[in-house]
């Protein structure tokens, strides 16, 4: 957390430091500094309302990279909805397909793929709405700052609870990729438990992707009265056909979620 002082205002902010080694050659580090600020600038052009506000970066020492937004106090969604059980899930999914369909459909002027979608990285609001957040920026300064420290392709997965199948393969997400997170991600959000939670370890997940096993339905009551019915579950299992270019659209998820709200 920071204090960002101009002068009309002053108000906190937080400030995101991403890892950079020390020991990368300066090949690697002005790679990592120009994606940094490019990815920076995309950042900068999303203006929706379910979308976290980027104020601005920092570099420091050369190899500190920070990105600063909006301090939000009430925490991430799991953790919102932990201490908030009744809190509407389908509205706050609805949210984060809007957001999503913004990033997907251009609405910033060029389409985006957020490539690290989970429960972390959406905030909540003061007036309890979703802020997406932490998009691939992260990842993809931090696959730079890390080629001569983690060789492990898997390095350049996001959670491997969310991710596709074909992302173990090609490693390159895109926005089919990111609607099979979406999936997984409506069933973090109605049961509170990470995708695949039959299964205790990641290495297991990854078996069970390669097998092509999906993830589980919940069965609990209360996951449905939250609002996983049938109807909403047939929506997650179009965002979990094997083939990417088969999947449902986001702009199709946020209509059909949109017609539930009304």
């Amino acid at each position: 957390m920071g204090v960002l002082r101009s002068e009309s205002r002053t108000e906190q902010v937080a400030m995101k430091q991403l890892r950079m080694f020390m020991n990368m050659s300066d090949s690697h580090r002005n790679k990592g500094k120009n994606l940094f600020r490019r990815e920076a600038q995309i950042w900068s052009r999303f203006k929706h309302r379910f979308i976290l506000e980027f104020l601005g970066f920092a570099m420091l020492d050369g190899n500190r990279f920070f990105l600063i937004s909006p301090w939000v106090g009430k925490g991430n969604a799991m953790q919102y909805l932990e201490e908030n059980p009744e809190h509407d899930r389908t509205r706050l999914t609805s949210q984060i397909a809007d957001a999503l369909n913004y990033l997907h459909s251009g609405g910033s002027g060029t389409s985006y793929v957020h490539g690290d979608l989970k429960g972390d990285n959406v905030l909540i609001s003061d007036e309890g709405n979703a802020l997406l957040c932490d998009f691939g920026l992260t990842r993809h300064v931090e696959k730079v700052a890390s080629m001569t420290a983690t060789p492990s392709g898997l390095s350049t997965l996001g959670h491997i609870r969310f991710s596709a199948p074909e992302l173990f393969t090609s490693g390159r997400p895109t926005t089919h990729s990111d609607v099979f997170a979406f999936g997984c991600l409506v069933i973090q959000i109605f049961t509170g438990h990470l995708p695949y939670d039959h299964l205790e370890m990641d290495i297991q997940v990854l078996y069970a992707v390669a097998a092509g096993e999906l993830p589980h339905r919940p069965s609990s009551p209360a996951v449905v009265r939250a609002g996983l019915d049938d109807r909403l579950w047939a929506l997650v299992m179009r965002c979990f056909i094997r083939e990417p270019s088969m999947r449902i659209k986001m702009s199709e998820i946020f209509e059909v979620l949109s017609i539930g709200e009304a």
